[in-house]
Parts: C-alpha cells; sequence; structure tokens
C-alpha cells in the first residue's frame, strides 16, 4: 500500500499534475511551431500501448540502457536503476506516458480564461507568477480536480507499465496493490485474497475522489 501511494503521489499527482500544467502554459504562450512540436511529442508517448511504452523505458535504464551509455560519455558513474531505484524508475515512466492527458485537459482549461481579467492583473501591477498564482490557477481550479481524480485513478490502477519494466521487484521494492493481487491471485492461486486486494484498491481510490471533491467544494465556498 505504501508503495501504491509513493507511485501515486510521484508520478501522478505531483510528475503528471505538474508537468501537464507547465506544458499548457508553454503552449499557451509559445509559438504556433512550439506548440505544435511540443504537442506531437507528448501525445505520441501517450498513444503508445502501456507494454511498449514498459518496453522502450526497460531498454532505456537497464545495465546496458542508453541512460548509461550517455552517463559513460559523461564519464558519471552508471547503475542498474531498474534495480537500485525500481519505484522512481516506474514513476518517471508513467509520467512520461500520461502527461499528455494532463497537457490537453489544462490547455483546453486554460483557453477559456479571458485574457482581459489576466491583462487587467498586469495594469494592476502583478507579476508573472501572482498573476499565475492568484488568477489564473483560481479560474481553472475545477479542470485541476478533476483532473487529479482522474490520473490518480488511473494511476492507481497501472499494471502493464510496472510488469513490464521490473514485474515488481527486485525484492518487491515495485510492487504496488495491482501487481500484488495480481500475484496472489494468479501465480499463487488465493483468488479470495485477491479478490480482498481489489476492493483495497477500490476504497483508495474512492478515498482520493473524496478528497479531491471536498477540497474542490471547499475552494467554490471560500471564493
Amino acid at each position: 500500500m505504501l508503495l501504491t501511494v509513493v507511485f501515486t503521489l510521484v508520478s501522478a499527482i505531483i510528475g503528471q499534475n505538474v508537468l501537464g500544467m507547465s506544458l499548457a502554459l508553454l503552449m499557451r504562450a509559445g509559438h504556433r511551431v512550439v506548440r505544435t512540436v511540443v504537442s506531437a511529442i507528448v501525445i505520441g508517448a501517450w498513444v503508445l500501448p502501456e507494454v511498449v511504452a514498459g518496453y522502450l523505458w526497460y531498454a532505456y535504464l537497464g545495465q546496458d540502457g542508453s541512460f548509461n551509455a550517455i552517463l559513460g560519455w559523461l564519464r558519471l558513474p552508471e547503475q542498474n536503476w531498474l534495480f537500485t531505484l525500481p519505484i522512481l524508475a516506474v514513476s518517471i515512466a508513467n509520467i512520461w506516458r500520461g502527461t499528455a492527458f494532463s497537457m490537453l485537459v489544462y490547455a483546453a482549461a486554460l483557453s477559456e480564461v479571458p485574457k482581459e481579467i489576466e491583462e487587467a492583473a498586469t495594469v494592476d501591477g502583478a507579476g508573472t507568477w501572482r498573476r499565475l498564482f492568484f488568477v489564473t490557477l483560481p479560474m481553472v481550479r475545477r479542470s485541476i480536480a478533476t483532473n487529479l481524480m482522474l490520473i490518480t485513478l488511473q494511476t492507481l490502477s497501472v499494471f502493464g507499465l510496472i510488469w513490464t519494466m521490473t514485474r515488481g521487484g527486485p525484492n518487491n521494492q515495485s510492487t504496488t496493490l495491482p501487481i500484488f493481487a495480481y500475484q496472489q491471485a494468479f501465480q499463487f492461486s488465493q483468488l479470495g485474497y485477491g479478490t480482498a486486494l481489489a476492493l483495497v484498491l477500490l476504497l483508495i481510490g474512492a478515498l482520493f475522489s473524496l478528497v479531491y471533491l471536498r477540497a474542490l467544494r471547499l475552494g467554490e465556498s471560500m471564493s
């Protein structure tokens, strides 16, 4: 359960959410060519099947992978990232694959923010960061809450990516609840235990959803 929460926090709530918003802001402020290139690259990663993405990152972060080749060329220490930092490795892979969804949600939300309000805030002396945190983000808070809920539920159920990269190892260091439930139900024939784990996963998803909905209602009542 702890690894499941860590994986969800790192790869969804922090990684996909922050990177998706950053890319959406970049596309909004950037040139048309920049928007086209960024969209093509990010969405290209999103449309790849989960297993294919897992094999790509397995080849990239493995002992003889491309990342270690780059580190060797830079004369930096190499290591087997899938063995020493497995939960971080699968989290990065999930961020890479899933950021496109957050980017598209936030790009659509930001397109609905009236530029007149932001221009008025600029005239009143608000800098870039103050305008972002006190004007732009509060106006898209419903999209933020919705996106957080959807990517959290999706990340909680990630199976193929982790199974392809690490199979939950080494020594269960990347075994999240979906991996553990599969092992218990189909490898050890403990169908009842696997079903109970699936129910726990469902309850965790419901808890996250309630937190997001509560935070959204609280924000609306304070505004």
